[in-house]
Protein backbone atom coordinates (compact mmCIF):
# COMPACT_ATOMS: atom_id res chain seq x y z
CA UNK A 1 0.00 0.00 0.00
CA UNK A 2 1.14 3.40 -0.32
CA UNK A 3 0.64 3.76 3.47
CA UNK A 4 3.00 0.68 4.31
CA UNK A 5 5.29 2.38 1.22
CA UNK A 6 5.76 5.23 2.56
CA UNK A 7 5.06 4.65 6.72
CA UNK A 8 2.09 7.23 6.99
CA UNK A 9 0.51 6.25 9.97
CA UNK A 10 -3.13 8.14 11.77
CA UNK A 11 -2.68 7.46 15.71
CA UNK A 12 -0.73 4.09 15.28
CA UNK A 13 -3.16 3.06 12.16
CA UNK A 14 -2.38 3.26 8.61
CA UNK A 15 -4.20 5.77 6.84
CA UNK A 16 -7.22 3.14 4.59
CA UNK A 17 -8.37 6.37 2.72
CA UNK A 18 -5.37 6.67 0.96
CA UNK A 19 -5.28 4.57 -2.14
CA UNK A 20 -2.92 1.17 -2.21
CA UNK A 21 -0.78 0.91 -4.91
CA UNK A 22 -2.60 -1.82 -5.84
CA UNK A 23 -5.98 0.07 -6.93
CA UNK A 24 -4.29 2.54 -8.47
CA UNK A 25 -2.76 -0.39 -10.30
CA UNK A 26 -5.72 -2.05 -10.65
CA UNK A 27 -7.17 1.32 -12.35
CA UNK A 28 -4.80 1.75 -15.20
CA UNK A 29 -5.15 -1.88 -16.41
CA UNK A 30 -6.30 -2.75 -19.80
CA UNK A 31 -9.15 -4.49 -19.51
CA UNK A 32 -8.60 -6.48 -22.49
CA UNK A 33 -5.82 -8.19 -20.78
CA UNK A 34 -5.54 -11.42 -19.02
CA UNK A 35 -4.94 -10.71 -15.40
CA UNK A 36 -1.34 -9.15 -14.31
CA UNK A 37 1.18 -9.82 -11.45
CA UNK A 38 -0.44 -6.88 -9.74
CA UNK A 39 -3.68 -8.99 -8.80
CA UNK A 40 -0.89 -11.95 -7.13
CA UNK A 41 0.75 -9.38 -5.21
CA UNK A 42 -2.83 -8.21 -4.30
CA UNK A 43 -3.40 -11.62 -2.95
CA UNK A 44 -0.42 -12.10 -1.21
CA UNK A 45 -0.44 -8.74 0.66
CA UNK A 46 -3.82 -8.34 1.63
CA UNK A 47 -5.21 -11.96 1.99
CA UNK A 48 -1.74 -14.03 3.00
CA UNK A 49 -2.21 -15.72 -0.22
CA UNK A 50 1.11 -17.92 -1.40
CA UNK A 51 2.58 -16.95 -4.48
CA UNK A 52 1.92 -20.33 -5.55
CA UNK A 53 -1.92 -19.91 -4.49
CA UNK A 54 -2.15 -16.57 -5.70
CA UNK A 55 -0.85 -16.91 -9.35
CA UNK A 56 -3.51 -20.39 -9.13
CA UNK A 57 -6.58 -17.93 -8.19
CA UNK A 58 -5.46 -14.87 -10.44
CA UNK A 59 -5.57 -17.54 -13.81
CA UNK A 60 -9.21 -17.54 -12.52
CA UNK A 61 -10.17 -14.16 -13.89
CA UNK A 62 -9.96 -13.54 -17.29
CA UNK A 63 -10.28 -10.03 -17.42
CA UNK A 64 -9.21 -6.66 -14.91
CA UNK A 65 -12.38 -4.36 -14.01
CA UNK A 66 -10.54 -1.17 -13.06
CA UNK A 67 -13.36 0.27 -12.42
CA UNK A 68 -14.20 -1.59 -9.10
CA UNK A 69 -11.93 -1.33 -6.08
CA UNK A 70 -11.40 -5.27 -4.77
CA UNK A 71 -10.12 -3.36 -0.99
CA UNK A 72 -13.87 -2.23 -0.73
CA UNK A 73 -15.12 -5.73 -1.12
CA UNK A 74 -12.49 -7.42 1.66
CA UNK A 75 -13.80 -3.92 3.88
CA UNK A 76 -16.79 -5.42 3.08
CA UNK A 77 -16.65 -8.73 4.28
CA UNK A 78 -14.86 -8.08 7.41
CA UNK A 79 -17.30 -5.91 8.70
CA UNK A 80 -19.93 -8.38 7.99
CA UNK A 81 -17.79 -10.41 10.27
CA UNK A 82 -15.75 -12.77 7.82
CA UNK A 83 -12.71 -13.46 9.24
CA UNK A 84 -9.41 -13.48 6.76
CA UNK A 85 -9.78 -17.24 6.32
CA UNK A 86 -13.14 -17.23 5.64
CA UNK A 87 -12.33 -14.29 3.16
CA UNK A 88 -9.30 -16.26 1.67
CA UNK A 89 -11.74 -19.07 1.12
CA UNK A 90 -14.26 -17.07 -1.07
CA UNK A 91 -11.65 -15.52 -2.94
CA UNK A 92 -10.11 -18.16 -4.08
CA UNK A 93 -12.85 -20.07 -4.84
CA UNK A 94 -14.93 -17.30 -6.88
CA UNK A 95 -11.50 -14.68 -7.30
CA UNK A 96 -14.17 -12.25 -9.44
CA UNK A 97 -15.84 -11.70 -6.21
CA UNK A 98 -13.28 -8.89 -5.85
CA UNK A 99 -14.89 -6.81 -8.60
CA UNK A 100 -18.24 -6.83 -7.32
CA UNK A 101 -19.95 -3.91 -6.56
CA UNK A 102 -20.87 -4.16 -2.39
CA UNK A 103 -23.97 -2.02 -2.31
CA UNK A 104 -25.38 -3.19 -5.25
CA UNK A 105 -24.41 -7.24 -5.62
CA UNK A 106 -22.54 -8.34 -1.98
CA UNK A 107 -24.74 -6.35 0.23
CA UNK A 108 -28.41 -7.28 -1.06
CA UNK A 109 -27.20 -10.81 -1.29
CA UNK A 110 -26.30 -10.91 2.81
CA UNK A 111 -29.41 -8.99 3.63
CA UNK A 112 -31.93 -11.64 1.76
CA UNK A 113 -30.20 -14.24 4.40
CA UNK A 114 -30.63 -11.93 6.95
CA UNK A 115 -33.98 -11.83 5.92
CA UNK A 116 -34.85 -15.41 6.99
CA UNK A 117 -32.96 -15.98 9.75
CA UNK A 118 -29.63 -16.17 9.15
CA UNK A 119 -27.21 -13.36 11.34
CA UNK A 120 -23.66 -13.34 13.11
CA UNK A 121 -21.73 -16.39 13.02
CA UNK A 122 -24.83 -18.54 11.70
CA UNK A 123 -25.23 -16.08 8.64
CA UNK A 124 -21.28 -16.12 8.32
CA UNK A 125 -20.76 -19.71 8.04
CA UNK A 126 -23.57 -20.61 5.81
CA UNK A 127 -22.19 -17.86 2.92
CA UNK A 128 -18.73 -19.16 3.55
CA UNK A 129 -19.63 -23.07 3.11
CA UNK A 130 -22.31 -21.54 -0.06
CA UNK A 131 -20.79 -19.17 -2.05
CA UNK A 132 -22.06 -19.82 -4.93
CA UNK A 133 -24.83 -16.67 -3.83
CA UNK A 134 -22.40 -14.62 -4.48
CA UNK A 135 -22.39 -16.05 -8.53
CA UNK A 136 -26.69 -15.81 -8.93
CA UNK A 137 -28.27 -12.73 -9.43
CA UNK A 138 -30.22 -11.06 -6.01
CA UNK A 139 -33.42 -10.37 -9.11
CA UNK A 140 -32.79 -13.16 -11.50
CA UNK A 141 -32.38 -15.98 -9.16
CA UNK A 142 -31.93 -15.59 -4.84
CA UNK A 143 -35.53 -13.84 -4.64
CA UNK A 144 -37.37 -15.17 -6.88
CA UNK A 145 -36.17 -18.41 -5.01
CA UNK A 146 -36.76 -17.43 -1.87
CA UNK A 147 -40.42 -16.11 -2.72
CA UNK A 148 -41.10 -19.72 -3.79
CA UNK A 149 -39.93 -21.51 -1.05
CA UNK A 150 -41.66 -19.69 1.19
CA UNK A 151 -45.18 -20.04 -0.71
CA UNK A 152 -44.54 -24.09 -0.40
CA UNK A 153 -42.93 -23.99 3.02
CA UNK A 154 -45.09 -21.80 4.65
CA UNK A 155 -42.35 -19.90 6.98
CA UNK A 156 -38.68 -18.42 6.91
CA UNK A 157 -37.97 -21.13 9.54
CA UNK A 158 -38.42 -24.21 7.25
CA UNK A 159 -37.50 -22.57 4.55
CA UNK A 160 -34.11 -22.47 6.63
CA UNK A 161 -34.03 -26.03 7.28
CA UNK A 162 -34.55 -26.71 3.32
CA UNK A 163 -31.36 -24.63 2.31
CA UNK A 164 -29.11 -25.94 5.09
CA UNK A 165 -30.14 -29.33 3.81
CA UNK A 166 -29.81 -28.10 -0.02
CA UNK A 167 -28.30 -24.51 -0.19
CA UNK A 168 -28.79 -24.28 -3.81
CA UNK A 169 -32.51 -23.66 -3.63
CA UNK A 170 -31.76 -20.18 -3.50
CA UNK A 171 -29.38 -20.29 -6.54
CA UNK A 172 -30.85 -22.76 -8.97
CA UNK A 173 -34.43 -20.82 -10.28
CA UNK A 174 -36.09 -23.45 -8.04
CA UNK A 175 -39.67 -21.68 -9.80
CA UNK A 176 -38.89 -23.21 -12.57
CA UNK A 177 -37.05 -26.65 -11.83
CA UNK A 178 -39.70 -27.63 -8.82
CA UNK A 179 -42.90 -26.26 -10.02
CA UNK A 180 -43.33 -29.51 -12.45
CA UNK A 181 -42.52 -31.80 -9.78
CA UNK A 182 -44.80 -30.15 -7.22
CA UNK A 183 -47.86 -30.55 -9.43
CA UNK A 184 -46.94 -34.54 -9.95
CA UNK A 185 -47.02 -34.76 -5.68
CA UNK A 186 -50.21 -32.57 -5.66
CA UNK A 187 -51.77 -34.76 -8.44
CA UNK A 188 -51.41 -37.80 -6.17
CA UNK A 189 -52.98 -36.53 -3.34
CA UNK A 190 -50.50 -35.00 -1.73
CA UNK A 191 -51.51 -32.52 0.80
CA UNK A 192 -50.30 -29.38 2.08
CA UNK A 193 -48.57 -30.87 5.03
CA UNK A 194 -47.42 -34.24 3.44
CA UNK A 195 -46.12 -31.94 0.77
CA UNK A 196 -43.82 -29.52 3.25
CA UNK A 197 -42.88 -32.65 4.93
CA UNK A 198 -41.33 -34.44 1.64
CA UNK A 199 -39.38 -30.96 0.40
CA UNK A 200 -38.03 -30.52 4.06
CA UNK A 201 -37.06 -34.26 3.82
CA UNK A 202 -35.90 -34.28 0.41
CA UNK A 203 -35.38 -31.25 -1.14
CA UNK A 204 -32.61 -32.65 -3.86
CA UNK A 205 -35.19 -34.82 -4.88
CA UNK A 206 -37.60 -32.39 -5.72
CA UNK A 207 -34.79 -30.96 -8.28
CA UNK A 208 -34.81 -33.53 -10.51
CA UNK A 209 -36.56 -34.17 -13.50
CA UNK A 210 -40.33 -35.03 -13.13
CA UNK A 211 -39.76 -38.45 -15.38
CA UNK A 212 -37.58 -39.89 -12.78
CA UNK A 213 -39.94 -39.39 -9.80
CA UNK A 214 -42.69 -40.56 -11.59
CA UNK A 215 -40.09 -43.67 -12.02
CA UNK A 216 -39.44 -43.68 -8.53
CA UNK A 217 -42.86 -43.63 -7.34
CA UNK A 218 -43.83 -46.70 -9.42
CA UNK A 219 -40.88 -48.66 -8.53
CA UNK A 220 -41.75 -47.99 -4.47
CA UNK A 221 -45.48 -49.37 -5.38
CA UNK A 222 -44.30 -52.34 -7.71
CA UNK A 223 -40.95 -53.51 -6.05
CA UNK A 224 -41.95 -52.62 -2.15
CA UNK A 225 -45.62 -52.80 -2.48
CA UNK A 226 -46.49 -49.71 -0.86
CA UNK A 227 -49.17 -47.65 -1.93
CA UNK A 228 -49.38 -43.68 -2.52
CA UNK A 229 -51.70 -43.86 0.12
CA UNK A 230 -49.61 -45.26 2.96
CA UNK A 231 -47.65 -43.20 5.27
CA UNK A 232 -44.72 -45.42 4.46
CA UNK A 233 -44.94 -44.18 1.28
CA UNK A 234 -42.79 -41.31 1.73
CA UNK A 235 -40.20 -43.15 3.61
CA UNK A 236 -40.18 -45.45 0.38
CA UNK A 237 -38.86 -43.07 -1.65
CA UNK A 238 -36.52 -42.12 -0.05
CA UNK A 239 -35.30 -46.01 0.23
CA UNK A 240 -35.27 -46.16 -3.45
CA UNK A 241 -33.69 -43.11 -4.58
CA UNK A 242 -31.10 -43.85 -3.07
CA UNK A 243 -30.14 -47.25 -5.05
CA UNK A 244 -30.86 -48.67 -8.81
CA UNK A 245 -32.89 -51.61 -9.44
CA UNK A 246 -29.85 -53.77 -10.56
CA UNK A 247 -29.18 -53.04 -6.59
CA UNK A 248 -32.52 -53.27 -4.87
CA UNK A 249 -31.85 -56.89 -6.84
CA UNK A 250 -28.81 -57.35 -4.74
CA UNK A 251 -29.81 -57.23 -1.74
CA UNK A 252 -33.24 -58.99 -1.87
CA UNK A 253 -30.44 -61.75 -2.96
CA UNK A 254 -28.79 -61.50 -0.09
CA UNK A 255 -32.38 -62.44 2.18
CA UNK A 256 -33.09 -64.93 -0.10
CA UNK A 257 -29.75 -67.11 0.94
CA UNK A 258 -30.66 -66.77 4.31
CA UNK A 259 -33.81 -68.43 3.50
CA UNK A 260 -36.26 -65.61 3.28
CA UNK A 261 -39.22 -65.62 1.18
CA UNK A 262 -40.53 -63.01 -1.59
CA UNK A 263 -43.61 -62.87 0.94
CA UNK A 264 -41.28 -61.89 3.98
CA UNK A 265 -38.84 -59.61 2.06
CA UNK A 266 -42.36 -57.48 0.88
CA UNK A 267 -43.86 -57.68 4.70
CA UNK A 268 -39.90 -55.89 5.79
CA UNK A 269 -39.82 -53.52 2.96
CA UNK A 270 -43.70 -52.40 3.41
CA UNK A 271 -42.88 -52.01 7.19
CA UNK A 272 -39.75 -50.34 7.26
CA UNK A 273 -38.25 -49.59 3.27
CA UNK A 274 -34.70 -48.31 5.37
CA UNK A 275 -33.85 -51.90 5.53
CA UNK A 276 -32.84 -52.01 1.93
CA UNK A 277 -30.46 -49.02 2.48
CA UNK A 278 -27.90 -51.09 4.40
CA UNK A 279 -25.45 -52.33 2.54
CA UNK A 280 -24.89 -55.85 1.51
CA UNK A 281 -22.27 -56.84 4.17
CA UNK A 282 -23.97 -54.95 6.84
CA UNK A 283 -27.38 -56.67 6.25
CA UNK A 284 -25.15 -60.15 6.02
CA UNK A 285 -23.66 -59.19 9.45
CA UNK A 286 -27.40 -58.64 11.10
CA UNK A 287 -29.05 -61.49 9.78
CA UNK A 288 -26.00 -63.73 10.51
CA UNK A 289 -26.15 -62.55 14.02
CA UNK A 290 -30.16 -62.35 14.41
CA UNK A 291 -30.56 -65.75 12.67
CA UNK A 292 -27.81 -68.22 13.38
CA UNK A 293 -27.57 -67.02 16.99
CA UNK A 294 -30.63 -65.27 18.23
CA UNK A 295 -32.38 -67.86 16.18
CA UNK A 296 -35.12 -65.14 14.93
CA UNK A 297 -36.87 -66.30 11.93
CA UNK A 298 -37.14 -64.56 8.64
CA UNK A 299 -40.94 -64.36 9.64
CA UNK A 300 -40.18 -63.10 13.15
CA UNK A 301 -37.53 -60.29 11.42
CA UNK A 302 -39.95 -59.68 8.91
CA UNK A 303 -42.27 -58.09 10.91
CA UNK A 304 -39.91 -56.28 13.42
CA UNK A 305 -37.57 -55.00 10.81
CA UNK A 306 -36.07 -52.19 13.63
CA UNK A 307 -34.23 -55.24 14.64
CA UNK A 308 -32.38 -54.80 11.47
CA UNK A 309 -31.17 -51.18 12.05
CA UNK A 310 -30.18 -51.28 15.43
CA UNK A 311 -26.48 -51.33 15.98
CA UNK A 312 -25.12 -54.70 16.76
CA UNK A 313 -21.76 -53.31 18.61
CA UNK A 314 -23.65 -50.87 20.85
CA UNK A 315 -27.26 -52.10 21.17
CA UNK A 316 -28.39 -55.32 20.35
CA UNK A 317 -25.55 -58.19 20.94
CA UNK A 318 -24.83 -56.58 24.60
CA UNK A 319 -28.52 -56.46 25.51
CA UNK A 320 -28.57 -60.23 24.03
CA UNK A 321 -25.96 -61.18 26.94
CA UNK A 322 -27.54 -59.41 29.58
CA UNK A 323 -31.36 -61.34 29.16
CA UNK A 324 -29.23 -64.52 28.40
CA UNK A 325 -27.46 -63.82 31.96
CA UNK A 326 -30.28 -62.78 33.34
CA UNK A 327 -32.81 -65.92 31.74
CA UNK A 328 -29.80 -68.38 33.08
CA UNK A 329 -30.44 -67.30 36.56
CA UNK A 330 -34.21 -66.75 35.98
CA UNK A 331 -33.97 -63.65 36.50
CA UNK A 332 -35.17 -61.63 33.67
CA UNK A 333 -38.88 -61.38 34.52
CA UNK A 334 -40.29 -62.80 30.86
CA UNK A 335 -38.42 -59.61 28.83
CA UNK A 336 -38.49 -60.81 25.76
CA UNK A 337 -35.90 -59.88 22.89
CA UNK A 338 -37.48 -57.25 20.75
CA UNK A 339 -38.82 -55.41 23.93
CA UNK A 340 -35.35 -54.85 25.02
CA UNK A 341 -33.70 -53.96 21.94
CA UNK A 342 -36.29 -51.43 21.58
CA UNK A 343 -36.16 -50.04 25.07
CA UNK A 344 -34.37 -46.70 24.89
CA UNK A 345 -30.63 -46.48 26.30
CA UNK A 346 -31.35 -45.02 29.88
CA UNK A 347 -34.61 -47.15 30.15
CA UNK A 348 -33.07 -50.30 29.57
CA UNK A 349 -30.18 -49.33 32.01
CA UNK A 350 -33.03 -48.54 34.74
CA UNK A 351 -35.19 -51.33 34.19
CA UNK A 352 -32.86 -54.18 33.15
CA UNK A 353 -29.26 -53.22 34.28
CA UNK A 354 -29.38 -51.24 37.20
CA UNK A 355 -31.83 -53.25 39.87
CA UNK A 356 -29.21 -56.24 39.70
CA UNK A 357 -25.98 -54.12 39.92
CA UNK A 358 -25.05 -55.62 43.91
CA UNK A 359 -26.34 -58.94 42.69
CA UNK A 360 -24.97 -59.24 39.42
CA UNK A 361 -21.31 -56.72 39.30
CA UNK A 362 -19.91 -58.40 36.67
CA UNK A 363 -23.20 -58.36 34.07
CA UNK A 364 -23.51 -54.46 35.32
CA UNK A 365 -19.24 -53.67 33.97
CA UNK A 366 -19.41 -56.17 30.86
CA UNK A 367 -22.52 -54.15 29.54
CA UNK A 368 -21.08 -50.93 30.87
CA UNK A 369 -18.26 -51.42 29.17
CA UNK A 370 -19.46 -53.15 25.68
CA UNK A 371 -21.67 -49.65 25.11
CA UNK A 372 -18.94 -47.03 25.88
Amino acid sequence: MLARITGIHVNGVKNLHIFSIYTFRFLHANTTTTPTHFLVDFLVDSLGFSREEAVTTSNKVTRLKPSKNPEFVINFFKISGFDNTQIKNIVSKSPKVLFSNVDKTLKPKLEILQEIGFSGSDLVKFANANIHIFDRGVDTFLRPSLNYLRTLLGSDEDVVKAIKKASWLLGCNAPKIMAPNVLLLQNIGFSDLKLRKFILHHPRIMMRKTEWLEDIFHRVEADFGISRESAMFLHGISAVSSFSQSTLAEKVDVYRSFGWSDAHISTMARKLPFCFCLSEAKICKQLTFLMKEVGCTSEYLASRPKLLMYSLEKRVIPRYKVLKILHGKRLNGGLGFYSAACMTPSKFMKEVVLPYKDKLPLLYGSYMKSVQ
